[in-house]
């Protein structure tokens, strides 16, 4: 059986959970794509070019929210008769669910569970695999860190990842998906990614805690930042955590990164004045480039047009949440 797998490619759940899919199917020919909001279309542009050369039988996609613009790319595929199984753990538009539904074989979104994707995938596909449950819980502790600080081997796994992806080595990437799915996590080639993305850290987050910007939204103190360096959740986790140690009590902080033209959010798990993964569709809506998360984390995409664009995003956000600001429902 042919297999394409399409996973979300910034952190080790998305990763972990490729690595389960090729484990599970590891007698199988399985061809692996690497996506996120910044460069899916070319991704499922890519897989559909493959798709006529390889004619799979299976299409998994894992720890990816889909948008609209991915609408099509589903149909076209799916007219190729391919079978398509959709896996995630994230907050979808209602109205591409919808339309997802009535295309995909398989559609599983568990957003309210605090499971990581990887988690989904084990239970799904490996439910008696030690080594597979061992995995799906380092996804769990990049995706749902204990006090808000990734520990042991998730952010070692996220650093070396994250090198991966800002040095463009995908061919390591893949390598990687291949030595997580055997166990293989001290393998040389992740811990030289790693250690690569450690030297490099501390200037960076010196550069980082530089540029945020404090605002006070009804007595909640939001922190604006930006990095290209630390990427999304993982910029967020550490500014949140610097900002507690430095005595400060930060309810939220938002991420610009202008190298993939992306705004994430993370605010602390046991102040529920927001739910992001709402949020975050809705700016994803008003902005026009998709969104979505988690009730604690979320993130959308935007277009600069001009060097203040991220001091009219922080505007447009400061005053959806003036407006419209819920507690979380449980």
């Amino acid at each position: 059986m042919k297999i394409v797998s399409i996973t979300h490619r910034e952190d080790a759940d998305g990763i972990i959970s490729q690595a389960l899919i090729l484990r599970r199917f590891r007698s199988d020919s399985v061809l692996l794509f690497h996506a996120d909001h910044t460069n899916y279309h070319s991704v499922f542009k890519d897989v559909i070019e493959r798709a006529k050369l390889e004619k799979p039988d299976l299409l998994i996609i894992t720890d990816l929210s889909l948008k609209k613009g991915a609408i099509p790319y589903i149909e076209e595929l799916k007219r190729m008769g391919i079978h398509i199984e959709i896996f995630d753990h994230h907050k979808w538009d209602k109205e591409v669910y919808s339309k997802i539904e009535k295309i995909a074989d398989k559609l599983v979104i568990r957003d309210s569970e605090r499971k990581a994707c990887a988690e989904i995938i084990q239970e799904e596909f490996l439910p008696n695999d030690r080594l597979a449950k061992k995995l799906s819980g380092y996804a769990h502790g990049s995706d749902y860190p204990t006090n808000n600080t990734p520990r042991g081997i998730s952010l070692y796994l996220d650093r070396a990842i994250a090198n991966m992806i800002t040095n463009d080595k995908d061919d390591d990437l893949k390598r990687t998906v291949y030595l997580v799915s055997d166990g293989k996590i001290d393998h040389e080639l992740i811990k030289k990614h790693h250690d690569e993305r450690v030297q490099l850290e501390e200037e960076n987050m010196r550069e980082m805690i530089k540029t945020l910007e404090k605002e006070e939204v009804e007595g909640k103190n939001i922190f604006f930042g930006a990095s290209s360096f630390f990427h999304g959740k993982d910029a967020c986790f550490r500014v949140l955590n610097e900002l507690l140690k430095m005595g400060e009590t930060p309810h939220l902080v938002v991420m610009f990164d202008p190298s993939v033209k992306q705004v994430t959010l993370v605010r602390r798990e046991n102040d529920e004045f927001v739910d992001l993964s709402k949020f975050c569709v809705e700016m994803g809506k008003e902005i026009g480039l998709g969104g979505g998360g988690h009730p604690h984390r979320g993130g959308f995409g935007y277009k600069p047009k001009d060097e203040k664009i991220h001091q009219g995003v922080k505007r447009m956000i400061v005053d959806k949440i003036r407006r419209g600001r819920k507690p979380v429902k449980r």
